[in-house]
C-alpha cells in the first residue's frame, strides 16, 4: 500500500488537501493494476503539459480524456467504488457533512507550528501569483516555510515556487 501524504478519512474513502475531500483510489485494485493505472495517469498528465506548451489544442483535449479515463479506472472519478449507498463527497469541504467532527478533531491535534506555516504560506501565495512576481526576501521565506512544512501539514508545495 502507498504511503499517504495527506490525512485520510476513517473509512478510507477520501484524503484531505487544504480542507477539501478528494476520493482515494479503489482499494480493491491489485497492487500491479494500481501501479499500471497510476503510470497511465502520470503519462496522460505529462501529455497535457506537453500539448499545452506546444499549443496543440487537439492533443491537449485527447490528453485530458486520457487523464479522465485513468481517474475513472482508479475509482477517483465516475461511479463510487463503495456499495453502501453513501454519497460521493469528492471536492466537498471536510469541515462540513459527515466528516466534520473527525476533521475538527484532526485540526485540534495539529501542533501550532504547523498552523503558523500554513497561514504564512497562504498569506504570501494570496498576494503573489508566482515566484517571479514575489520579492526576493519572500522567496526564501515561502520556500523555507513550505519545505519545513511539506512533511508535516497537508499543503502541497506549489511547483511555481521552484527557483
Amino acid at each position: 500500500m502507498r504511503e499517504r501524504k495527506y490525512p485520510t478519512t476513517p473509512d478510507g474513502r477520501y484524503f484531505v488537501v487544504r480542507g477539501r475531500l478528494w476520493r482515494t483510489s479503489n482499494p480493491s485494485l491489485s497492487p500491479g493494476e494500481l501501479d499500471r493505472l497510476v503510470k497511465e495517469l502520470m503519462a496522460a498528465r505529462r501529455a497535457v503539459g506537453i500539448a499545452k506548451r506546444n499549443g496543440d489544442a487537439a492533443g491537449e483535449a485527447t490528453a485530458h480524456e486520457d487523464v479522465e479515463r485513468a481517474k475513472v479506472a482508479l475509482g477517483e472519478r465516475g461511479p463510487v467504488w463503495w456499495d453502501d449507498g453513501a454519497p460521493d463527497l469528492n471536492r466537498h469541504l471536510a469541515r462540513t457533512g459527515p466528516y466534520a467532527e473527525w476533521y475538527a478533531d484532526l485540526a485540534k491535534k495539529r501542533p501550532a507550528h504547523r498552523a503558523g506555516a500554513e497561514l504564512l504560506h497562504g498569506w504570501i501565495m494570496g498576494r503573489y501569483r508566482d515566484s517571479a512576481s514575489m520579492p526576493t526576501v519572500w522567496k526564501s521565506t515561502v520556500i523555507g516555510a513550505a519545505f519545513a512544512s511539506s512533511r508535516i501539514i497537508d499543503l502541497p508545495i506549489s511547483t511555481n515556487l521552484v527557483l
